[in-house]
C-alpha cells in the first residue's frame, strides 16, 4: 500500500501549522511568568512597592499572517520603559533585567517548543 497518501497528510498539516498558535500562546504565558521576578529591596528602601507592573505583564495572542505566526508578551504601564525598558534609568540599571536582553532569552525556548510540535504533527498519522 503506497505511503503518499499519508505523507500528503502530514505535509498539509505542518503547511497550516496546526495549533502553532496555541504553543506560541503558551510559550507566551511562561514567558510573562519568567518576567514577573522583582529584584530584592534596597537595604533602607522606604518606597512600599505596589507591584502593579508584575501584574501588568500580559500575552499578546498568536495570529497568523499568510506563513507567519506572531505573538509575545508585553506590559503596559506607563513607566515600565524606565524600570526595564530601552530608556532604563540608572538607578534600575544592573538590578532590573532590560526587556530586550529578556526577549533575546526567550527567543530559543519558543522554537524549540515550535519544532517539538512539528516533529509531533509529522508523526501523527
Amino acid at each position: 500500500m503506497s505511503q503518499i497518501p499519508a505523507i500528503l497528510r502530514r505535509l498539509r498539516r505542518l503547511a497550516a501549522l496546526e495549533g502553532v498558535e496555541g504553543v506560541v500562546d503558551a510559550v507566551a504565558g511562561e514567558l510573562v511568568q519568567d518576567n514577573r521576578p522583582y529584584p530584592p529591596e534596597r537595604a533602607g528602601q522606604v518606597y512600599v512597592r505596589t507591584e502593579k507592573l508584575k501584574r501588568a505583564w500580559k500575552v499578546l495572542p498568536a495570529r497568523r499572517s499568510g506563513r507567519t505566526i506572531t505573538g509575545g508578551i508585553y506590559n503596559d504601564r506607563p513607566a515600565v520603559g524606565f524600570v526595564i525598558g530601552r530608556a532604563q534609568a540608572k538607578v534600575h540599571k544592573g538590578r532590573w533585567a532590560d526587556t530586550v536582553k529578556r526577549a533575546a532569552a526567550g527567543r530559543p525556548k519558543v522554537v524549540r517548543r515550535v519544532r517539538r510540535h512539528l516533529l509531533a504533527l509529522w508523526r501523527r498519522r
